[in-house]
């Protein structure tokens, strides 16, 4: 598990209306909450191979509807040091997802796709494709 400061995307979550930041002992650490629901936010990186990560930046290139339509048949398989890295936020109760994707270019991990959110069902299909 990650800490939601390591995400490139942390900036953009924590001023998200819909999450609620909360910083603690010193400000080191930081909670984010789904407010709708009072779930606390899980982040998370998942390294990927090329062919995932290629199909994956596909996906979310062409919009929402090709993911949600794919994510029931799609199960990301996480490696060690993947070309491609995924950024996730997910809430514990699957009602929140925040995604985007990152590839290894020029000796460091730069975004390839836009930050996708996504909330209750839509959520809960994506999540399971996690």
């Amino acid at each position: 598990m990650s800490t939601i400061n390591k995400l490139q995307m942390a900036h953009t979550i924590c001023k998200d209306a819909r999450v609620d930041t909360r910083k603690s002992f010193l400000g080191l650490c930081t909670t984010l909450t789904y407010n709708p629901t009072q779930s606390i936010i899980d982040a998370r990186q998942i390294e990927l191979t090329p062919s995932e990560g290629d199909q994956l930046s596909r996906l979310m290139n062409d919009g929402r509807d090709p993911l949600l339509k794919a994510a029931a048949s799609i199960k990301l398989h996480p490696i060690v040091n993947g070309n491609y890295k995924l950024d996730v936020c997910v809430s514990r109760d699957h009602q929140f997802v925040a995604l985007q994707l990152l590839k290894y270019m020029q000796l460091n991990y730069e975004p390839v796709t836009d930050i996708m959110i996504f909330e209750h069902d839509e959520a809960q299909r994506v999540s399971a494709m996690l």
